[in-house]
């Protein structure tokens, strides 16, 4: 991947709707070179879809909300079901550590929020917290390649 495709990335990333016309402006290439560079992104899977971002409040669910789950023994195939089957919850990652996953929500309420939280209350404990601001949404990791590696002091006998 080189600069152009990162180019590319970083415009579809904020406008998935730009045009192939302004996106072979904006990276200096052909129309047709730039159509073929977004196939080729697709088809390696570095693209996985083209998608829209809803406002959760302005649909409807001013509360968002982040569940840690920790499932009782034996029971994390069962929790990672409930939690695919509750419709409110829009994102969940299985993690490491004593949490297994780590949920978002969106909710109109939090009577919601609790009918939710009593669906998965039958198979782990969780603890929740109410998203107040969200200072960092939905960014690209840095696309410039490797971090610079930093070397370790030298030590001297």
């Amino acid at each position: 991947m080189d600069h152009i495709d990162r180019n590319l990335l970083v415009a579809l990333h904020q406008n998935a709707k730009t045009t192939v016309k302004a996106l072979s402006e904006r990276v200096g290439l052909s129309q047709p070179s730039c159509a073929e560079r977004i196939k080729r992104l697709v088809e390696r899977g570095v693209i996985e879809k083209f998608s829209i971002q809803l406002s959760p409040k302005a649909v409807g669910f001013p509360i968002s909300a982040i569940v840690r789950v920790r499932p009782f023994p034996g029971e994390v195939a069962r929790v990672e079901q409930v939690i695919r089957d509750i419709g409110e919850i829009v994102q969940c990652d299985k993690v490491t550590g004593e949490d297994a996953f780590f949920c978002r929500l969106h909710l109109r309420s939090i009577e919601e929020l609790d009918h939710c939280l009593g669906r998965i209350a039958h198979y782990a404990t969780t603890s929740t917290s109410i998203v107040r601001s969200m200072p960092v949404a939905n960014r690209l990791p840095p696309l410039g390649g490797p971090a610079p590696r930093t070397s370790s002091p030298s030590t001297r006998p």
